[in-house]
């Protein structure tokens, strides 16, 4: 053991100024990632997610249930992530800023990691040639969206185990100790139960053994079968405990999942590849969301489609016949081509078609080939220990210039990710063409209207929501979030309820199981007093989403109003027990008795609701109201100053 930490301590020591400028790279491109909020799907993961809020308590029902339902969407496996961020409630409770700051972390870890794994695989070659592509690897301005999306998390955890992973097998190929093999395994088990992004590792740690060691066809062919029946093992078993997954795939999401064999896809599959491919080339305009109509569906005549074939054939081709040599060139288009599989639409359609996280991994594969052609242009031999100080000074140099716009690039992102509307606004100039793109920014810009008091800014910005969602229409007129949501602009902010309901009709038809679109199409129809359709509506609201707590608490009401007192009073019971700390039972409750002429009753359980939720003023004056008029004036002052 003490000389294990020796060691370790002394390669520390060997490479400190190398280590020393990653972790000062990694926090000057995404120190100000550090000041952001919370993002697009980060709910998913973090405090704001009920089961996260249990703390550490929270682990055991998180390895046992999926990754996210929201009662319409169910899907994922990935207990690791999630249970990182219930340890983080635990201790720091809901703190964006920490939440970041484990972001960075990781991914500084991952650049320190990285260039020891590549210590470890290209002994042969200089350290200036490890720290090239870890440099490269850190500063690549693709990788802004895993490090400020916290969702992303996963993909970071999931890479840097799959690392460790490969790591251990190495040393299992060089040492033949069976407990570097088992923690082999364990590292892909757990890189797998954060994200399967993870399964390309299946090939690709063999690939690594086989170029970097003298290791045996036979011994390779062992590490490969125990990945392929791991990863079989750890696919398969949660599905015997957890749901099925539900989520219902539209058109504007991948055109993809609507065509029919891999034939068909192959063509749009090899376009969307290009795209990231040009990403890494050239990383702007960067965006957090593509999906329709950003990458086109094109056939097999599409000049864009044999271009990208004609490339990717001839990379494979030669990584093939340089395969035998053991090329380092050959390796890096391997790995790039097999961390990419995954995502290029040709096995499975991916949801969005392309994002800039799923080239997270892949982009290792290019660091090391840009890295290689920088030392091939600058005549800088790879195997030799010592470097010239004027090639030394070339190097940084290059490297200078390829980090100036990088960093810019960097910085100005993070500030577009500080949160959901600077980030929809932002990237919006960029997506006109995509529906969803565009129905989230009408969205972004509903919830501005909650901060507005200006009216000439309130129709500004109401008039641009609406301009949005009928682009995304148009775009995509089988988009049923938007169809809701520009009803629900109708209804809500012009009062046009009549102009509404046939957006929440036309949202039901394309999902008969949206609660939302019958909740609003009920209220509508309430409005033009048509009761016993909108009591129609909210039933169903409930039949699909049984803690919909708003429609519970109108059909209550409508119960009340038809003089079913008992049935009024259970339904407003049973939306305490679904959120006990809500205030509009005990405000319906003391309305009913209110207008039962029980005025003592009717005060209780407003006294109920205002613990509940000190800031409703109407609440607080109405009770300082109540008992000015009964002489208690202590109690009144009391409601009266609650919120001074």
């Amino acid at each position: 053991m003490k000389y294990f930490f020796s060691s370790y301590f002394d390669k520390l020591k060997q490479y400190k100024f190398f280590l020393l400028a990653i972790v000062i790279l990694s926090f000057i491109l995404y120190g100000n990632s550090l000041k952001n909020q919370y993002n697009i799907d980060d709910y998913i993961v973090t405090g704001i997610d009920t089961t996260v809020q249990k703390g550490i308590k929270a682990i055991p029902d998180i390895f046992t249930s999926i990754y996210h339902d929201n009662g319409k969407i169910k899907f994922g496996y990935r207990p690791i992530v999630k249970s990182t961020f219930a340890i983080e409630y635990q201790f720091f409770g809901n703190s964006p800023f920490i939440s970041h700051f484990i972001n960075l972390l990781i991914y500084c870890f991952t650049g320190i990691f990285l260039f020891f794994l590549l210590r470890k695989i290209l002994w042969k070659y200089n350290a200036l040639f490890w720290f090239t592509i870890v440099f490269l690897f850190i500063a690549h301005p693709i990788h802004t969206e895993v490090v400020n999306s916290l969702k992303n998390r996963e993909e970071l955890i999931s890479f840097l185990a799959g690392l460790f992973s490969l790591y251990r097998f190495f040393k299992y190929s060089e040492t033949g100790r069976i407990k570097y093999f088992i923690f082999g395994l364990v590292w892909f088990v757990f890189a797998y139960l954060t994200k399967q992004s993870v399964l390309t590792f299946i090939a690709i740690i063999p690939l690594s053994i086989y170029f970097f060691t003298n290791s045996s066809f036979k011994k390779i062919l062992i590490i490969t079968g125990a990945l392929i029946l791991v990863g079989y093992l750890v696919a398969s078993i949660p599905s015997y405990f957890l749901p099925v997954n539900s989520s219902d795939q539209f058109y504007l999401e991948n055109p993809l999942f609507f065509t029919h064999g891999r034939l068909h896809r192959f063509p749009t599959a090899m376009v969307s590849i290009l795209f990231y491919l040009k990403l890494l080339f050239y990383p702007h305009p960067l965006l957090y969301y593509y999906g329709f109509n950003m990458i086109p569906v094109v056939g097999y005549t599409n000049g864009w489609f044999i271009f990208s074939f004609v490339i990717h054939i001839a990379l494979l081709i030669f990584a093939i016949f340089k395969i035998k040599e053991k090329n380092i060139l050959s390796f890096a288009i391997f790995y790039y081509l097999l961390a990419i599989s995954m995502f290029s639409n040709i096995y499975v359609p991916v949801t969005g078609i392309i994002a800039e996280r799923l080239v997270y991994s892949a982009s290792l594969g290019f660091c090391i080939i840009i890295a290689w052609i920088i030392f091939k242009l600058l005549n800088i031999e790879l195997e030799i220990s010592l470097i010239t100080a004027k090639a030394r000074n070339k190097l940084i140099i290059v490297l200078i210039v390829i980090l100036i716009p990088y960093s810019i690039k960097i910085v100005d992102r993070n500030t577009n990710w500080e949160n959901d509307m600077t980030l929809a606004e932002n990237d919006m100039p960029y997506l006109e063409n995509s529906a969803k793109a565009n129905g989230v920014y009408a969205t972004q810009l509903l919830f501005k209207l909650l901060s507005i008091k200006d009216p000439q800014e309130l129709k500004q910005v109401l008039d641009l929501s609406e301009k949005h969602y009928k682009k995304s229409l148009e775009l995509c007129p089988d988009y049923p979030s938007s169809q809701n949501n520009l009803g629900y602009l109708y209804l809500m902010y012009y009062n046009d309820y009549k102009k509404a309901i046939p957006y929440f009709q036309k949202a039901i038809e394309l999902n008969p199981k949206y609660p939302e679109a019958y909740f609003y199409n009920g209220l509508a129809l309430e409005k033009m007093l048509k009761f016993e359709e909108a009591v129609a509506c909210y039933k169903k609201t409930i039949e699909i989403s049984p803690n919909y707590i708003d429609a519970i608490s109108k059909l209550a009401n409508w119960s009340f109003r038809n003089n079913n007192f008992d049935e009024a009073i259970r339904m407003n019971q049973r939306i305490m027990k679904i959120n006990p700390t809500l205030d509009l039972p005990y405000i319906n409750i003391g309305n009913y008795y209110l207008m039962r002429k029980d005025t003592t009753s009717a005060i209780s359980y407003w006294e109920i609701a205002f613990q509940k939720n000190p800031d409703n003023y109407l609440m607080q004056n109405n009770l300082s109201g109540y008992f000015k008029e009964r002489g208690n004036l202590e109690k009144s002052a009391y409601y009266s100053n609650s919120n001074k």
